[in-house]
C-alpha cells in the first residue's frame, strides 16, 4: 500500500512540474505551446487516475505513520497544482478579453475616409 501512495506522490509531483511549466510560458507569445501542454497534461492526470483505482482496489482501512504522511505531501501537491490551474484560467481569461476587445474596437483608419473633390 505504501509503495502504491510513493507512486501516486511521484505522479502528482510530475503534474505539478508539468504544471509549472505551463504557468511560466506566456498565453500571448506562446498560445501554441500552452495548448499542446495544456493537452498533453491530460496524461499525467491519467496516470495520477490509474493509481488512485489500484489503491482503492487494495483499499487498506489502517494506514502507517508513513502513508499518513505520504497522503499529507500529495494533498500538499493537489493544491499547490489547483493554485497553478487557476492562474492558467486567469491568463488565459485575460488574453481572451484582450482580444475580444481590440475585435470590438473600431479601428479609425478603416472606420473614417475623407476624400475632398
Amino acid at each position: 500500500m505504501e509503495n502504491l501512495f510513493k507512486s501516486k506522490l511521484e505522479a502528482v509531483e510530475r503534474l505539478k512540474g508539468f504544471t509549472r511549466e505551463i504557468t511560466e510560458l506566456s498565453v500571448k507569445t506562446d498560445y501554441d505551446n500552452v495548448n499542446s501542454m495544456v493537452e498533453k497534461r491530460i496524461e499525467f492526470i491519467n496516470a495520477v487516475s490509474e493509481i488512485d483505482e489500484k489503491i482503492k482496489k487494495v483499499n487498506s482501512t489502517k494506514d502507517t505513520d508513513e502513508v499518513k504522511n505520504i497522503k499529507k505531501l500529495i494533498n500538499q501537491s493537489v493544491q499547490e497544482i489547483i493554485e497553478m490551474d487557476k492562474q492558467i484560467r486567469k491568463n488565459l481569461n485575460d488574453e481572451i478579453k484582450v482580444v475580444k476587445t481590440k475585435l470590438n474596437e473600431p479601428s479609425s483608419s478603416l472606420g473614417q475616409l475623407n476624400i475632398k473633390a
